[in-house]
């Protein structure tokens, strides 16, 4: 009677032994093992390089949430400064200023018609709550 040994990979190992003697059936059995054990290291290994790819990933595209807290604080605060402006000073002059924030410190940058309405910008900038310096670099064009 001739002897078998069939392996067929599917997804998993099947073994089918059929008139096999003890020796080949024992070999076949530690190939079998050998075989499942370097499945499941393959298996992990890609299990750990996805966990690293996700990591990556959720690095790469999730903003750094104290960056986008700064700026919407730097937003809300120029709206406020903008308001403050436009209610106190003008908005004639207001459409000549540009302001900046960062770190609550207000940068006031453009034209304005007199040193009064230049000390006024500065002035409402500085009682809007948040702003903690406001530098004026307002010119004068009459």
């Amino acid at each position: 009677m001739p002897r078998k040994l069939a392996i067929v990979l599917s997804g998993a190992l099947w073994l089918t032994l059929g008139g096999c003697d003890r020796s080949t059936q024992g070999r076949a059995r530690e190939r079998e093992a050998e075989a499942r054990q370097k499945i499941k290291k393959l298996g992990n290994d890609a299990k750990e390089q996805a966990r690293k790819l996700d990591h990556d990933i959720a690095q790469t595209v999730q903003p750094d949430s104290g960056q986008a807290s700064a700026k919407l604080d730097n937003a809300a605060l120029l709206a406020k400064v903008k308001a403050k402006l436009a209610s106190d000073v003008g908005l004639s002059t207001v459409k000549n200023v540009n302001i900046d924030t960062r770190d609550s410190v207000v940068t006031l940058r453009g034209t304005v018609g007199s040193e009064m309405q230049r000390q006024d910008a500065e002035r409402a900038a500085s009682q809007v709550s948040g702003v903690t310096k406001v530098v004026n670099e307002l010119k004068i064009t009459p």
